[in-house]
């Protein structure tokens, strides 16, 4: 069966495309919904008919590309890469490994068994290796080089470490076991034969692979098949193997796994093999951590972009710096903070006698220099609506001074849109209210948006529509109170809002914005 191959939240993930349509995008309502920036709400289709696998485009702003080339509709084959936006995908046929790790198996040694420690310079090792072998090594370890120590994507990764220990070593079948980083269990990723087919029903001894990764010793068993001491093995006797070799995994200080292999049928392994499996292994685990470092600072890129889409850059790293991630959810809680609504004067008349394109690029201009003013005293982008924008000042991360912060704010915000020099100028309604509000990741465990819920927001959006003149700066009496002087503020008196119950004191301000209490 086809897969797409990706990676979310430091994991590689797989999604199964089944015959007919599979559409990918950020809305909820796709068959396969990935969070990311650069991802349009509906962005591909891939359509299985037969045994085609068709590839387009639904109209993704970023684009949609194969192997490096924009397209627009495209036949797609195994391997293939495919990136969406910025969001990377491969094409990959996949057959789960029916590997079971038994517990009943335990390893007899005899003559023809070899223990070697990996860890101890003064043992067989890459890069150091016995002179009757040195030339064949060094040929081995040069085509190793070459196809492993180079970046790609871990499961790409894998299939090629298989492939090379067939190109190098006579064995029938080729096994990769990966420790779990978060739980340390002993994890199947590769279970191959020679022919490239998935190895079925295969039972490893979970005693041998432990000993390996716990003792870091390279393990040879001869020809099993003449040793009456193999015989309580019953994974041996299961699959009928003749000999077989699993080395460590090691890469510096750390064992991330087992490289298994063995033979049934065919000729019994040497030293010698376990020589060319124990530089592979090397080698090997060097590829993987370097595939997974790969895929982490990718992943920290993709968390990064997500949450600049909401905060400044040194908000980012003080979130970063605590931990939390941008697919880890901000819990909602009661915080003191102070909201910002500023919506443009007249923009839907304006865009009536626009072309939509002249739309889109004027509500860009002033919506941009709007935002950077929030993001230059860190605020936090809660939303556009429309024409409008909400700012949120004291979440996630504590502000004492969120206030002064918003009008300070208020004030840039028109200042910029008036240097814009645009004709006819654009003019800006802005209200300010501070208080207790909801703040955190709201949503489906699908889709989440970090915002800012409660009264005082309600409150705020009335301001801005019924309250607020054009150019000008409106704040309640909370935000007020929120100051260290009130100078440069005007009263207007107590507003009845429309939809509110309760009326409410506010001011306009007529200088600079004032600074707020400690």
């Amino acid at each position: 069966m086809l897969t797409l191959l990706y990676t979310r939240d430091g994991q590689t993930r797989r999604h199964e495309l089944t015959p007919g349509d599979t559409i990918v995008g950020r809305a909820s309502i796709c068959d396969l919904t990935i969070e990311d920036p650069s991802i349009s709400r509906r962005h591909a289709r891939f359509r299985i008919h037969g045994d085609r696998c068709v590839l387009t485009d639904l109209g993704g702003r970023n684009g949609t590309f194969l192997n490096g080339e924009q397209v627009t509709e495209a036949q797609v084959h195994p391997g293939d890469a495919v990136v969406l936006g910025r969001f990377p995908l491969r094409v990959e046929t996949y057959q789960p490994p029916s590997t079971i790790l038994s517990d009943q198996h335990s390893l007899i040694e005899s003559d023809r068994t070899v223990v070697r420690r990996v860890d101890d310079d003064t043992e067989t090792r890459a890069g150091v290796q016995p002179a009757a072998h040195s030339e064949r090594l060094l040929l081995l370890l040069t085509e190793i080089a070459r196809q492993l120590v180079r970046w790609q994507p871990l499961p790409e990764i894998l299939s090629r470490i298989a492939a090379v220990v067939f190109d190098t070593i006579a064995v029938e079948r080729a096994f990769i076991l990966l420790v779990d980083e978060a739980s340390g269990d002993i994890v199947p990723h590769v279970a191959r034969s020679r022919s490239g087919d998935v190895v079925s029903h295969a039972s490893l001894s979970r005693t041998i692979i432990r000993r390996v990764i716990e003792e870091r010793v390279a393990i040879l068993a001869g020809d099993v098949r003449l040793e009456s001491r193999f015989a309580a093995l019953q994974s041996v006797q299961d699959a009928q193997i003749r000999s077989f070799m699993c080395t460590p995994l090691w890469n510096q200080s750390r064992v991330i796994g087992v490289l298994y292999v063995d033979n049934p049928h065919t000729a019994q392994l040497t030293a010698a093999d376990l020589d060319v499996l124990q530089a592979l292994s090397s080698y090997a685990a060097v590829a993987i951590e370097q595939a997974r470092l790969s895929e982490q600072i990718l992943e920290e890129t993709r968390r990064r972009e997500a949450l600049e889409r909401y905060h400044p850059a040194a908000v980012v790293d003080r979130i970063l710096a605590k931990g939390m991630g941008a697919d880890a959810p901000f819990m909602a809680e009661e915080r003191d903070v102070t909201v910002l609504f500023a919506d443009i004067v007249g923009f839907t008349a304006r865009a009536e006698r626009m072309t939509p394109t002249a739309v889109a690029q004027l509500l860009n201009q002033c919506l941009g220099v709007m935002c950077d003013t929030v993001f230059a005293e860190e605020g936090t982008l809660d939303k556009f609506i429309g024409d409008a924008v909400l700012a949120v000042f004291g979440a996630p991360l504590g502000q004492p001074d969120h206030a002064a912060r918003a009008l300070r704010v208020a004030t840039a915000m028109h200042q910029a849109v008036t240097a814009l020099d645009l004709q006819p100028p654009i003019a800006l309604r802005i209200a300010v209210n501070s208080g207790i509000a909801t703040v955190g990741d709201i949503g489906s465990p699908k889709r989440r948006e970090y915002t800012v819920l409660g009264d005082v927001v309600n409150t705020c959006a009335r301001m801005v529509t019924y309250a607020c003149e054009p150019g000008q700066i409106v704040l309640t009496s909370a935000t007020r109170d929120r100051l260290t002087s009130g100078s440069g503020l005007r009263s207007v008196g107590t507003v009845a809002l429309r939809g509110r119950d309760a009326p409410v004191d506010l001011f306009t301000v007529e200088q600079s914005a004032p600074t707020q209490k400690e």
